[in-house]
């Protein structure tokens, strides 16, 4: 490729695609993310003439650092083994980098010593102390120092408090997003308008506020142009809310993301995320790491683009108005996700992995989906690989899911945010 096209750009700096190419003809293949004591290591040699006692294993456990090599012809597999000097290993993390007899890292692996510990989320329970009260323009529901304004003639959210310090002032909106927003782009502009459209035309027909099961709830039943059906929010302490909702699709449709779209003040532009990854070691600033905290736009990189300059930072952090691409990316299978401001308040999602988040700048606010489904786009020179991720929709379809959020604070001081 060239310029915009290909794992590489202009000016050679990686983008996430060559990680993925590096990975997908590495001559040196590990299965699995996780190691058991003593450490032994199975590791397949792909070079068609290279034996893997020729490619150094350099490896790091925290502080420890060492050397170890694997005695495998080419097309075989083989061993490794690690002694280090430390006794706990239990739940550390084991780094292996691959040096190439030419000199360069050929590959790297992250492997987890022992069990993974389960992912806990801090429970809720249904709470009927919860306050109820309604107006002429809202319904309130609060207690614990909480509370969540809901507009009598929309239903959606109009503001989200914690402690006083609002968090949400809009949402939840349907986005049922398609494929492409128009004709393929092929020259670099920076005029191509942002496609990131929630249903239109949006009319709520009846908006309900009652207690089921020991908790308050708000259902809301209404329609867009697009799709109609409900949406129901079910408060619980703590701060959480579970989102639910189900909507019959009016026409026929290839959607590219599906999911619900919330709205937070222009301060919350700090993502930080936790999801499972495809793969278990990435560069440190690649957009598809399985953790990390990144701000919506980075301090040094320039307000307007100039195509003659070399850029100074990484391509993760290029920036468009809806915020540098390691922020505005879509985070796939996530298990935690959250947008905070500088007091570390934070509108927080949970998950079991099967949802994808994707947050962005929107003038004033900031953006974030939550979404059930999402693919890989409808790219026209690799969209066949896609075919089989698609979910066309017709008419009379249904699309539901459901969510969890929650307003917290950061209690713990978290690494620097790039």
């Amino acid at each position: 490729g060239y310029g915009s096209w290909g794992p590489l750009d202009g000016w050679r700096r990686p983008k996430p695609e060559y990680w993925h190419v590096k990975k997908a003809y590495s001559p040196v293949r590990i299965s699995g993310d996780s190691v058991k004591t003593p450490i032994v290591i199975r590791v397949e040699n792909r070079y068609d003439f290279t034996n893997l006692s020729e490619v150094p294993c350099e490896w790091e456990i925290g502080e420890e650092k060492g050397t170890a090599s694997c005695d495998a012809p080419p097309h075989s597999t083989g061993e490794i083994r690690i002694a280090p000097a430390q006794n706990e290993l239990e739940g550390k993390i084991l780094k292996l980098a691959f040096r190439d007899p030419r000199g360069f890292v050929c590959d790297e692996y992250s492997l987890r010593i022992g069990d993974a510990p389960r992912d806990v989320v801090e429970a809720s329970t249904p709470s009927n102390s919860l306050e109820a009260k309604e107006s002429a323009e809202a319904y309130s529901i609060s207690g614990d120092g909480i509370e969540w304004n809901i507009a009598r003639g929309s239903g959606r959210i109009t503001s989200a408090a914690r402690d006083g310090a609002q968090i949400v002032i809009g949402g939840p909106e349907l986005m049922l997003l398609p494929m492409l927003g128009g004709s393929c782009a092929t020259e670099h502009s920076a005029d191509i308008a942002p496609f990131n459209d929630t249903c239109t035309q949006w009319n709520a027909r009846k908006v309900s506020v009652y207690s089921k099961d020991g908790a308050r709830e708000v259902r809301v039943e209404g329609s867009y142009a697009e799709a109609d059906g409900s949406y129901t929010l079910r408060f619980f302490d703590k701060g959480v809310v579970e989102v639910s909702y189900r909507y019959e699709v009016k026409a026929k449709t290839d959607p590219r993301q599906i999911g619900m779209v919330v709205t937070l003040p222009r301060a919350f532009d700090v993502l930080r995320w936790r999801r499972h990854a495809q793969w278990n070691a990435y560069p440190h600033d690649h957009i598809g790491r399985p953790e990390g905290a990144v701000k919506a736009r980075a301090a040094a990189a320039p307000e307007k683009e100039d195509l003659r300059t070399e850029p100074a930072l990484s391509w993760a952090f290029d920036e468009s108005p809806l915020g540098s691409n390691e922020f505005r990316s879509s985070k796939e299978h996530i298990l935690y996700a959250g947008l905070s401001d500088t007091n570390r308040d934070q509108l927080r999602v949970d998950s079991d992995g099967r949802h994808t988040i994707r947050a962005w700048l929107d003038g004033d606010s900031v953006k974030l989906l939550v979404a059930f489904y999402s693919n890989g786009g409808g790219e026209p020179f690799v969209s066949s690989h896609f075919e089989s991720e698609r979910m066309p929709l017709k008419a009379g379809d249904v699309i539901e899911d459901s969510f969890r959020l929650q307003l917290t604070h950061l209690e713990k001081k978290k690494p620097e945010d790039r």
